[in-house]
Formats: C-alpha cells, structure tokens, sequence
C-alpha cells in the first residue's frame, strides 16, 4: 500500500490554520451578501419596471451565488478534515475545533463540532470521553449526523468493553438505517456503520472469509489515509487470528500505517507485540 499524501496544513499550528480559515470565510460572507443583496435589489427594480426577464435572470444569480458560497465554503472545509483523515492528526484537529466552537452560535454546527471532537477523543483514544461528548449532543431521529454518531459510540463501547451497550449502539444504528435515513447518502452512510460495527463486535476468531472480503472490499475503497490504515489493521488482525502471521507483519509495518492516531499506533502496538510471541513460539 502506498503511502499517502500528506495535507497542505501538515507544517501549519491548528491556530494559524483557523486564523487564515475564519479571516477568508469572514471576507468571501461578506462578499456573499454584497453580491446576494445587490443583485435581489437590482432584480426587484427590474421587476418594478416591467422588465420580468432581467427579473428572473437576477433572482436565479442571486440564488445561485448563495449556493456557489456554500459550496466553495465546503470545499474548503473538506480540505481541513485532512488533517485528521490524512494527517491523522488528532491534538491539531481538536485544537481547530475547538477555535472553531469558539466563534459559532449556529446549533446544527456546533452539534457537528461537537462529533468531530468526539471523534478527536476516539483517535486518541479516550473512549469514555468520547461517549460523554456524544451524549451531550441532542439531534432528531432523522439527523444526518446520527450514523457518525451512533458509530463513534458503538466503537468506543466496544474498545471499554461493555459489549452489551455496543450490541444496543448497533441496533439503533440499524434502526436509523431502516427507518430514519432520508437520503440515499445517509442510507449508504448507516449501512456502512453497521455493517463495519457488526463485524468488530464479533470476536476475531469467527471471522470467515465473507468477513476477508468485508475487509479487502473496504480497504481498497477507501478515500482516505486514516480509513486505509484501520481497515489495514482489521487485516492484520484477521490474518494473525487466521495463522498467517507472516502477512500480519507485513501489514503492521510502520511504512505501510504512518501517520497513525494514537488509537492506531496502540492498537498496531498490541497487534504486532503477538506477532513477535507467536514468531518465537514457533
């Protein structure tokens, strides 16, 4: 597996990141509503004057910069998630979500803000704080952020060991899926949780080939460098269970996973410490 490209923020503090984030988000909003409001004023005097065509024309430029803004803002915001899904690194990306949270009032971003430091806390591995971000955050039944949600938690119930509330995450996760998801994206989305939750909240050892092809169909889909490197560590975890420790070792080699969140490199830890047992007890 080659090894992915790193972020441009990769040299960038989270601070010097969001700095230049909010002053040009600051500038393009304000761009936004000069333009927005300029052009509805002129579309309505056009209107007033009998000139119904320009009225149209005007009214669809103004609808369609307010649509061009938001898709140039999430661009930009896409672009910054690789600091954890490129970079994996998760103290740079609580950091600007913390800064981020900061200068919010909105609810349904500071709900999104709130998964992604939640996220931050499974990457570094503090599942109980994650959990207590989680349920703090109140969302409809029908809320797109449910999947990522309802992932986190399962996961993180799952590495504390409390199997039994990991089992119910799932069941509301499949829940959301079956009833909830309005989208097709949301549904693909919910699928994709249950279907990764169902096979980790199984042991290791009953994983069978479907559960090789689970694995290897998702590696090899995925998008980014943080997705590779967990399902990567799901192989060697099979593998390892499944005798083949050669390839586990293979797989768990430092070049093949970096960068790592601090989750991962304990997790390879772990994995590659019965790599080494096994090897001499042969």
């Amino acid at each position: 597996m080659a090894r992915d490209v790193p972020s441009g923020y990769r040299a960038q503090t989270a601070d010097e990141i969001f700095d230049g984030y909010w002053r040009w988000f600051r500038r393009l909003r304000l761009m936004e509503i000069v333009g927005v409001l300029g052009l509805a004023a002129v579309a309505l005097i056009a209107g007033m004057l009998g000139y119904m065509v320009w009225y149209f024309v005007l009214l669809g430029l103004a609808i369609l910069s307010a649509i061009l803004f938001r898709s140039v803002v999430g661009q930009r915001e896409r672009s910054i998630t690789e600091i954890i899904t490129q970079d994996c690194d998760s103290a740079k990306w609580r950091r600007f979500m913390e800064l981020y949270d900061e200068r919010n009032r909105r609810g349904f971003v500071r709900r999104r803000i709130a998964c992604n430091i939640a996220a931050a806390d499974y990457a570094d591995g503090r599942y109980a704080d994650a959990i207590r971000r989680l349920a703090s955050i109140s969302v409809g039944e029908r809320s797109a952020l449910w999947a990522t949600i309802l992932n986190t938690r399962a996961l993180s119930l799952y590495w504390l060991g409390d199997q039994e509330a990991a089992e119910q995450a799932l069941r509301s996760a499949q829940e959301f899926r079956d009833r909830f998801a309005r989208s097709r994206a949301a549904k693909a989305a919910a699928a994709s949780v249950c279907e990764s939750v169902e096979q980790r909240l199984r042991p290791v050892e009953t994983w069978d080939a479907s559960d090789l092809a689970l694995i290897v169909r998702r590696l090899e889909r995925a998008q980014a460098h943080n997705e590779r490197a967990s399902w990567c560590l799901r192989l060697a975890e099979y593998e390892l269970a499944h005798g083949d420790i050669e390839v586990a070792r293979q797989l768990l080699d430092e070049k093949v996973l970096s960068p790592m969140t601090p989750a991962m490199r304990r997790s390879r830890d772990e994995l590659l410490h019965d790599v080494e047992a096994r090897m001499q007890g042969r």
